[in-house]
């Protein structure tokens, strides 16, 4: 039988090298992970719109791989977008279904007991202790108090933002139950998830509120990991795109990706991944599925590549050759682990090795559920925005209430530049 410490495995991880210097006990993070539990409350109103919706649905997913227990508290309204990982059509019946199927041993109740923390979506009752969660179309706002204010919206953007902020801070409210587990101090002083937190997307991507690129034709993605789950979740819930996705992968899944895929659930343990993500399209958003890896050797096998790629993987050489086949616009999604990073690329600007131009030796990758999502999230707001401007975006989900959490700069080419690139050939000139 699969355990939470397998599920948690890289979560824990993350949490030890960034917290702990390497020194506690994994294990025992992962059994104060799942001893934590916090609330989450919502009104009609709010839950009723795509921004409100989208929020808490995110929220629940995203902290819920974080292996920490949710109570929700919630009016059970009618889903607005039926899609993947939810199964059933009502909000609180799908996310109970879903809850069951994530982390083994995950505690997801609509009784109300003890809380580690309380979030209050929209209008919905809360304590001054409360943290409040508004999102709109384009923005999400976290604050403490008593003060609500009512989410808005029919795009999801805002929603997905706000949910991806509640999961730093549940996080953050699970530290005191694992210090006691491992005897041990969390690293101070470290920065804050929040609140306060508050997130304008369109000031990374003004098209977002100015006007959708929903027709997306066929698109390229290497790699079917955690990414590109983020990506492909974020898709499904703006209303009226449409794309050809062909999903390049050839792992099959495992229990220790449940902690970051959106779109895994536990049950899905030992399927293709291609298959797995095949299984969640849409009328809008098709999937087709290639089981193999885009390597230095077999790449002429997958040729040609669309228009539009998309890159998801760990491997900083495949980002290399990928740009080598000189696509007309590429988006890298990218993660450390305490960033999420965009870097697109055009012809002539500076290219992928240019922004990506060290290779990380091999082993096992720390990862955690809200810092590979925002690398996903980017990916997808960047491919609706329909701007082809060069960009690199930087995320700092463990300290968004720091005035340097989001970040965006031109990218510039490298002298050093590992493929000798047109743009970085041009700098060496001048």
């Amino acid at each position: 039988m699969r355990t939470h410490h397998e599920a948690l495995a890289r979560t824990s991880l993350l949490l030890n090298q960034e917290w702990f210097a390497g020194e506690a006990d994994e294990r025992a993070i992962a059994g104060a992970l799942l001893a934590s539990t916090v609330r989450m409350v919502g009104d009609a109103e709010s839950l009723s719109c795509r921004a409100g919706q989208t929020a808490l649905i995110t929220a629940f997913m995203l902290t819920a791989r974080l292996g920490i227990g949710i109570e929700l508290v919630a009016p059970n309204v009618r889903l607005i977008d039926h899609s993947a990982p939810l199964r059933e059509g009502r909000l609180v019946d799908a996310l109970l279904e879903l809850g069951s199927d994530l982390i083994p041993g995950l505690r997801v109740r609509t009784t109300v007991g003890q809380v580690d923390e309380t979030f209050a979506f929209g209008s919905a009752p809360g304590s001054q202790q409360a943290v409040r969660v508004a999102a709109s179309d384009v923005g999400a706002e976290l604050e403490r108090g008593s003060k609500s204010t009512p989410c808005h919206g029919h795009l999801p953007f805002g929603g997905l933002a706000a949910g991806a902020a509640v999961a730093a801070v549940a996080l953050e409210a699970a530290v005191a139950r694992i210090e006691a587990a491992t005897g041990m101090i969390a690293r101070k002083p470290r920065p804050s998830p929040g609140p306060p937190v508050r997130i304008r997307l369109s000031e990374l991507f003004p098209e977002l509120a100015d006007g959708l690129q929903l027709d997306l034709g066929s698109v390229d993605v290497i790699s079917g990991g955690a990414i590109t789950h983020a990506m492909l979740f974020c898709l499904l819930r703006i209303p009226g795109v449409h794309a050809r996705l062909r999903i390049i992968e050839e792992q099959k899944a495992e229990i220790s990706n449940v902690n970051r895929y959106s779109l895994l659930r536990a049950s899905d343990d030992g399927v293709d991944k291609i298959e797995q993500l095949k299984s969640v399209e849409t009328d809008g958003v098709t999937v087709k599925g290639v089981r193999s890896l885009f390597t230095k050797n077999n790449r002429g096998t997958l040729l040609p590549l669309a228009e539009r790629v998309l890159v998801g993987v760990d491997d900083v050489r495949a980002r290399w050759w990928v740009q080598e086949e000189q696509p007309d616009w590429l988006a890298i999604g990218a993660t450390g682990n305490n960033l999420a990073r965009l870097t697109t690329h055009v012809a002539a600007g500076p290219c992928a090795a240019c922004t990506h131009p060290e290779a990380l030796a091999p082993g096992v990758i720390p990862t955690i559920s809200f810092v590979s999502f925002w690398a996903g999230f980017l990916q997808a707001c960047a491919l609706v925005s329909g701007s082809r401007a060069p960009t690199n975006v930087f995320i700092y989900p463990f300290a968004l209430s720091g005035p340097q959490a989001i970040a965006s700069f031109a990218p510039r080419t490298n002298p050093d530049c590992p493929l000798d690139c047109s743009a970085s050939a041009g700098q060496e000139a001048a």
